[in-house]
C-alpha cells in the first residue's frame, strides 16, 4: 500500500494577490477598452458622421468641454430626486397611518 494520502488536506494555495484582485475585473476592463479602441477606429475608417454616432474621443472633449454645466443638472437632478423620495415617504407614511386608523379602509384596499 501506498503512504500518499488520497485527499490533499493541507492548507489550500491562494492564488497570487494580483491574480486574485484582477481576476474578477480585468476582463470587463480589456473589454471595454478594445470596445472603445474598435469604435473610434470603426468612425474614423468608415467617416461616419458624428451625427450618426460620435467618435469616442469627441464624446470625451465635449464631456471636458461641458463639465460644469453637467455637473450643476447633476446636482440639481440629485436634489429633485432626494425630495421626490422624501415625499413619497411623507406621502406612504400618511397613508399607512389612514389604514391603521380605520379598519374598513384597510379591509377594501388590502386587495389591491
Amino acid at each position: 500500500m501506498s503512504d500518499q494520502p488520497i485527499f490533499d488536506l493541507s492548507e489550500p494555495r491562494l492564488a497570487s494577490s494580483w491574480s486574485a484582485a484582477t481576476g474578477s475585473w480585468l476582463p470587463a476592463v480589456i473589454l471595454l477598452l478594445v470596445t472603445i479602441v474598435l469604435w473610434e477606429a470603426a468612425v474614423r475608417i468608415f467617416a461616419i458622421s458624428a451625427f450618426i454616432i460620435p467618435a469616442p474621443s469627441e464624446i470625451a472633449k465635449s464631456l471636458v468641454a461641458q463639465w460644469g454645466t453637467l455637473m450643476q443638472a447633476t446636482l440639481v437632478t440629485a436634489g429633485e430626486i432626494l425630495f421626490g423620495f422624501l415625499v413619497s415617504v411623507v406621502v406612504g407614511i400618511a397613508i399607512a397611518l389612514v389604514i391603521v386608523r380605520f379598519d374598513w379602509l384597510g379591509r377594501a384596499l388590502y386587495p389591491l
